[in-house]
């Protein structure tokens, strides 16, 4: 019992320490990207450096603090860690103005939420639960034959039964959860880029371009790297659990999102009279 408590005390102070050192930690990853991997620092031109310094002010973020790198590894646009914006190399050429636009501010809400910390955060919390659970039950469970095994009446090999077994049961119940987290950090994140940037036009003309398939293919990918080890991951686990909303699902909420601005902007000329 008293490993149990030690184990919650560890985690809540590990959460607190995580909350508290927020901003701290965005700095210490924000210099050490800028340090480790100075090749993949973006070389942008003045423009452009123009048109996401003026995306992440209307989103309340200083760009300064935020080191921005190229590679052919992602997608399009990514926030790792909720700290380092990553563009796809051809992000300036595959999408007009508003789609970028909408990208950069889907990206800066990752940030602006503190999407990472947030995660880990929810993702300890569950594990905590999750865990301590797992073995209560485990140990009623293997109560019930300990008179029956001599395996099982020593503590020892008890606690290792059930160590064993968590490892392989528990991510079937971790993954899905953790994949309803992200989706909905996504979903803040799509309504923060609509929001803040008072436009939807570039979202949905995004997301449409993904459905019908006509959204640019993926240059071929170096043979190995970090980016492209995180890249297969992530992946190979959203064949089965999704990380996103689907686009049909994303789509909804934006035009519902587009209805409620559309409102807004015929009931403020009148509430003004």
């Amino acid at each position: 019992m008293l490993s149990k408590k030690s184990s919650l005390i560890g985690l809540l102070l590990f959460v607190g320490c995580l909350s508290s050192f927020e901003h701290l930690q965005s700095n210490i990853i924000g210099l050490f990207i800028r340090k480790a991997f100075p090749h993949h620092l973006a070389t942008l031109s003045k423009e452009q450096w123009q048109e996401i310094e003026g995306v992440f002010h209307e989103m309340s973020l200083d760009l300064n603090n935020y080191p921005v790198i190229q590679t052919n590894n992602y997608g399009c646009a990514a926030a790792l860690g909720s700290t380092v914006l990553v563009l796809e190399t051809a992000f300036f050429t595959d999408h007009d103005e508003k789609e970028r636009r909408a990208i950069l501010g889907h990206e800066a809400g990752h940030i602006l939420n503190n999407h990472m910390s947030r995660g880990l955060i929810q993702t300890f919390i569950l594990i905590g639960i999750l865990g301590n659970t797992y073995e209560t039950l485990m140990e009623k469970l293997l109560k019930l034959f300990e008179k029956d095994s001599n395996i099982l009446s020593d503590a020892e090999n008890k606690q290792t039964i059930i160590s064993a077994s968590m490892l392989f049961i528990l991510p079937f119940f971790m993954v899905p959860l953790i994949g309803t987290i992200m989706r909905h950090h996504e979903k803040e994140a799509d309504l923060d880029s609509a929001q803040r940037l008072k436009s939807t036009s570039g979202l949905l003309s995004f997301f449409e371009s993904i459905k019908d398939g006509t959204i640019h293919k993926q240059p071929p990918r170096p043979p190995l790297s970090l980016m492209r080890l995180h890249s297969s991951l992530i992946s190979h686990i959203t064949r089965y659990v999704p990380f996103h909303p689907s686009i049909d699902e994303r789509i909804a909420y934006v035009k519902e999102e587009e209805n409620i601005q559309k409102m807004l902007d015929d009931l403020i000329p009148e509430l003004e009279v």
